[in-house]
């Protein structure tokens, strides 16, 4: 199991029923590793749709990444 770094849920390597993973690890420069839900990577997704600035620092702030 992995946990989401900002819901704090737990998936599973693999892919959900529509084909779309359960979730992704990236690795960031300095060589920690960030995994996000695909929940929490599809609000990711809405937020930046949206153009909100506010609640995309918001969000990434919370998962400890400056942008």
């Amino acid at each position: 199991m992995i946990k989401c770094e900002k819901c704090k849920s737990n998936f599973l390597i693999g892919n959900r029923a529509d084909g779309t993973p359960n979730g992704v690890g990236f690795q960031l420069q300095d060589g920690r590793i960030i995994n996000l839900c695909a929940d929490c990577i599809s609000e990711l997704g809405k937020l930046r749709e949206k153009k909100d600035e506010a609640g995309t620092k918001a969000f990434f702030k919370e998962i400890g990444v400056e942008v």
